[in-house]
């Protein structure tokens, strides 16, 4: 699985530690060392590359061809901001293209998000609701936004 770097994927892989045998793939220095830590039968790939200043994950070019030799199951991929018609947005057009990259790369991908990225739309977008196959949420979308998102991929699950 691919795993992007957020406070939203920490607890995702803090929430993996009943199975076994996985391949995580992150570019987050946090995530995989905690993968090394709690998934004992697990392997961790790390993406590495330039690490951000002030942040703990790697980006660039090296994280991008890193990626295009591998293929994974499942991208679990963090957002800044959210609208159903614009789709998801990133802090920078770096991260935009890893993001897309990682949706890229897997079987299926998901966006795992809280509902307040629904108020923040940033500058690059890297995905729209039809890339995905889908949304998970601290809690359902309002019902309004739920319709707008199935109008725009009828197919997507949203999973809270």
């Amino acid at each position: 699985i691919i795993v992007d770097t957020g406070t939203t994927t920490i607890e995702l892989v803090r929430n993996l530690t009943e199975l076994q045998g996985l391949t995580i793939i992150t570019s987050d220095l946090e995530i995989a060392s905690l993968a090394e830590r709690t998934l004992p039968n697990s392997q961790t790939f790390f993406l590495g590359g330039y690490i951000r200043p002030g942040h703990r994950y790697s980006n660039g070019i090296t994280v991008l061809r890193a990626l295009s030799e591998l293929n994974a199951d499942k991208a679990f991929i963090s957002t800044t901001g959210f609208s159903p018609e614009g789709g998801f947005t990133t802090e920078t057009f770096d991260q935009a293209e890893i993001k897309a990259t990682y949706a890229r790369r897997a079987s299926t991908s998901y966006v795992l998000m809280d509902l307040s990225k629904t108020a923040v739309v940033a500058l690059p977008s890297f995905l729209g609701v039809d890339d995905v196959d889908g949304i998970v949420t601290e809690r359902p979308f309002p019902a309004e936004m739920a319709d707008r998102i199935k109008k725009a991929n009828p197919e997507i699950e949203l999973i809270s």
